[in-house]
């Protein structure tokens, strides 16, 4: 069975690839595929076709997303996001892999993207 594992060279999508030693793991780093672009996300998993998606691609630099968050949302958020419809179109699972960081427990609605 292929599983596709993105942040394949990061710590978490490190340890997916070598647990996932009896599959035929396809691993992706960052130089492989630009997760915030769809047609990146797209074209990588329609040529591997894989019956699995495991999403560790993330910006990981939690203290930092405050200072860059346009970057920290185009790959958590709409990185998310690209994998999500690709994994729907082509009929895969997928395991998606957040943190309990994502909000910082303010009070009352939120009214920005981030």
């Amino acid at each position: 069975m292929k599983v596709a594992v993105t942040g394949a060279n990061g710590q978490l999508g490190t340890d997916f690839c070598r647990a996932l030693h009896n599959f035929d793991v396809i691993p992706f780093t960052h130089a492989d595929i630009e997760i915030a672009d769809m047609a990146s996300v797209r074209e990588a998993m329609l040529k591997h076709k894989p019956a699995i998606i495991i999403n560790t691609a993330a910006y990981v630099r939690v203290d930092d997303c405050e200072d860059v968050k346009e970057e920290a949302f185009q790959v958590n958020a709409l990185g998310a996001r690209n994998v999500a419809v690709v994994a729907q179109e082509l009929g895969a699972r997928l395991v998606h892999i957040s943190t309990d960081y994502v909000f910082g427990g303010e009070v009352g609605p939120r009214t920005t993207p981030y």
